[in-house]
């Protein structure tokens, strides 16, 4: 719901006659107001910022479709979890020197930069090397996701974790 032109809405005025939001309230909303009933995973969305969304609408106006940023607020009304954001940029070093079914799915030139920018701790060259091992992860072959998953919960079970078998049953 809201002001944009490819789905505008309506307000029902007293007199029952219809008159179009952006009209009521003399301009747009700054939002898209969206009511969702989530019974699955979401996509992974990624919504650039004000000033960058100004830029991609600019330079690519058939993809970006206008010059807004998307920030996003949700009010459950049933209980739900959610995922937003990423874990710090030390914690992901961390499963990836110690998880090497993770490693495995990225570059180890990506690993090594990822690695060397976050020793280096700065912020922007973290942020370029964490957007790279995102996108090898993101767009990584799913024969390679689901071998590595394999070889990843083989590797749990053979641990002989008790709590792993018995909330997994480790019946692969």
């Amino acid at each position: 719901m809201g002001t944009h032109k490819n789905g505008p809405s309506s307000v029902i005025l007293d007199n029952n006659k219809t008159e179009l939001l952006s009209k009521y309230i003399n301009g747009d909303l700054p939002y898209l107001y969206k009511v969702l009933s989530i019974n699955q995973a979401l996509s992974i969305q990624a919504h650039p910022k004000k000033s960058h969304a100004e830029v991609l609408h600019k330079e690519r106006p058939k993809i970006y479709k206008d010059p807004n940023h998307k920030p996003e607020m949700a009010l459950a009304l049933t209980p739900f979890e959610a995922m937003c954001g990423f874990r710090p940029s030390q914690e992901i070093l961390f499963y990836l020197e110690n998880i090497p079914e993770f490693k495995a799915i990225i570059l180890d030139k990506t690993f090594k930069t990822f690695k060397e920018n976050v020793a280096k701790k700065d912020q922007k060259l973290v942020e370029l090397a964490l957007k790279q091992v995102f996108t090898e992860v993101m767009t990584a072959k799913k024969e390679d996701i689901t071998k590595q998953l394999k070889k990843l919960l083989d590797r749990i079970c053979k641990k002989d974790n008790p709590d792993v078998i018995k909330q997994y049953g480790c019946w692969w």
